[in-house]
């Protein structure tokens, strides 16, 4: 497992690079669907490729336990007077620290990972009228975030074939694996990310939702 930093030009990059593997497998969804908030920049990106120009288009907000708890204090702050190499190991142990107390079969059984949501209306009616959707998110952990909007989006409509993208899976075995990643075992620092030094005023510019 390794980090790597993409500035603004590297993610637009990777996340055309995910688009073009979707044109690629010839498959065309007429509904795309970011999970914010970056999935919702990826998304972004992979909808002004051509191929996708006449799909329907939509976010959602479906914040994690860890986001919540980092907004909860100044972490960027502290990172900034930080060296990457350290701020590196610091990622490394913590995705290692997640996943060695992540139980797959546990949570399956058990169905954790299961919350409703409640979904926009205008979101709703696309879904609804769809026939082909693709979730887009910048990077799938244990897969819980994927997995739980993918089976709320079934009971909606129960006939959609639904196919899942992510920048990069980051553990071995998540609940569930994107049919389009770019990597595998590797963890990205993105230029919203707390412990990102690259320039605050454009990133809080671009990065605003």
């Amino acid at each position: 497992m390794k980090v790597i930093t993409l500035n603004d030009e590297l993610f637009e990059k990777r996340s055309l690079e995910l688009g073009d593997l979707v044109v690629k497998s010839n498959w065309k969804p007429d509904l795309i669907i970011g999970i914010k908030t970056g999935g919702a920049y990826v998304s972004r990106y992979i909808k002004k490729m051509n191929f996708f120009s006449d799909c329907n288009y939509n976010e959602i907000v479906l914040q994690r336990k860890g986001t919540e708890v980092k907004n909860k204090f100044n972490i960027k702050g502290i990172f900034k007077f930080l060296p990457y190499s350290l701020l590196n190991i610091m990622r490394i142990v913590e995705a290692r620290h997640l996943e060695n107390n992540f139980n797959k079969d546990k949570i399956m059984h058990e169905k954790h990972y299961y919350r409703i949501i409640c979904f926009p209306e205008d979101l709703k009616k696309q879904i609804k009228g769809s026939t082909k959707l693709l979730i887009v998110d910048d990077a799938v952990d244990s897969g819980k975030t994927m997995l739980n909007l993918k089976e709320n989006i079934i009971k909606l409509n129960p006939n959609l074939e639904i196919r899942t993208a992510a920048l990069t899976v980051t553990f071995e075995d998540p609940l569930i694996t994107p049919e389009y990643n770019l990597n595998n075992r590797l963890l990205i620092r993105f230029p919203w990310s707390k412990d990102y030094k690259g320039n605050d005023k454009y990133e809080k510019k671009v990065y605003s939702s």
